[in-house]
């Protein structure tokens, strides 16, 4: 008799309305906090794609300046590099110069429609 009028005592008391108000409020907090800790994945999630990108940039324009620094150490490929970045030539060297004419522009008369010339009639 006792355990069942212990039982009912704990119905009683986990059923009552302070609890189930204390329990939504319990309830409410967890799932602010769960939004909030959401809400900063997403953005720590788009800074590390942004910093992953940067970085596969960075290590390419890495790459090339390597290559540069490499072909930079050699002596043709100074006189390469001062020969395209200032036009200079060797002593006894001459320089061509081609200089590209492009197609000539002519004007070419349209021929005149028979509205034209009828329009011409009127004219004065």
């Amino acid at each position: 008799m006792r355990e069942f009028e212990h039982r009912k005592k704990v119905r009683r008391i986990v059923y009552s309305r302070l609890s189930v108000v204390l329990l939504v409020v319990l309830v409410g907090i967890l799932a602010k906090a769960s939004y909030s800790a959401y809400q900063k994945y997403q953005v720590s999630t788009t800074a590390y794609q942004d910093v992953a990108r940067e970085h596969s940039e960075l290590s390419s324009r890495k790459g090339q300046l390597e290559n540069d620094i490499a072909r930079l150490k050699t002596k043709e490929g100074i006189e390469a590099d001062i020969r395209t970045k200032f036009g200079m030539v060797k002593e006894g060297e001459q320089m061509l110069v081609l200089v590209d004419r492009g197609t000539t522009t002519q004007v070419v008369p349209a021929k005149a429609s028979a509205f034209d010339a009828l329009k011409s009639l009127f004219r004065r």
